[in-house]
């Protein structure tokens, strides 16, 4: 059994469905859907052998995450770019979630992770995933286009990492504020946005891009 054939099923199996749907970047694990505001990533993860045995699942196995990257919040770091593109990784968004198998596997009974033992693993949990993709994660990314709901999920939603969205951080915690402050600004809600980046600022997270919001700051 080799990694290769894993990336390869997902190479025939969900790639042209992706492209069917507007994806348009790939490695052998990660694809790219690209919007005038954000980016759509999916991701198939894989285990090394450490992280293998603590879930109990082997280095073949994968799980898959989702993410959306919104272009209208400045970055904390410089992120990767491929053919003038950003090509952020799925936890560099401050949208995430992880997907549950449709499929059930007695040997492993983790909803997020999709068991191989052996190359006749490979064809169902892969479809499996490519289902859960089309059903799933599809219809929750395309949701996320609007930015109304965007800013209702930062103001509003708890987060979930079983099954939900994830990565925006509890309310309150600047790192939501951060987040909330910006799609404000990209919604025009100037008043909340004065509000909740004042309220990063505070903080004293973002020293990288103080100055940047400062000046943010000033002009809403």
């Amino acid at each position: 059994m080799d990694s290769r054939v894993v990336n390869k099923a997902i190479k025939q199996v969900v790639h042209p469905v992706l492209k069917e749907h507007g994806f348009t970047q790939f490695t052998s694990r990660n694809s790219w859907r690209y919007r005038a505001q954000r980016i759509d990533v999916i991701n198939f993860q894989s285990f090394n052998a450490y992280l293998a045995e603590s879930v109990g699942c082997t280095t073949y196995s994968f799980a898959v995450n989702i993410g959306c990257f919104l272009k209208y919040i400045p970055v904390t770091h410089p992120i990767r770019t491929r053919s003038d593109q950003l090509i952020p990784q799925e936890y560099e968004c401050p949208l995430r979630m992880t997907l549950h198998k449709g499929l059930t596997q007695r040997r492993l009974k983790r909803p997020d992770i999709w068991l191989i033992k052996g190359e006749r693993d490979v064809e169902p949990c892969v479809a499996d995933a490519r289902d859960q993709i089309l059903n799933r994660a599809l219809p929750v990314l395309d949701r996320l286009a609007d930015d109304r709901e965007v800013l209702r999920i930062f103001r509003e939603d708890l987060p979930c990492i079983d099954g939900g969205l994830w990565g925006f951080g509890n309310q309150p915690s600047p790192v939501r504020s951060f987040y909330t402050a910006y799609t404000a600004r990209h919604c025009s809600e100037r008043e909340l946005a004065r509000e909740e980046l004042a309220n990063a600022i505070q903080s004293g997270c973002f020293d990288g891009i103080q100055p940047q919001m400062q000046a943010d700051l000033e002009d809403l």
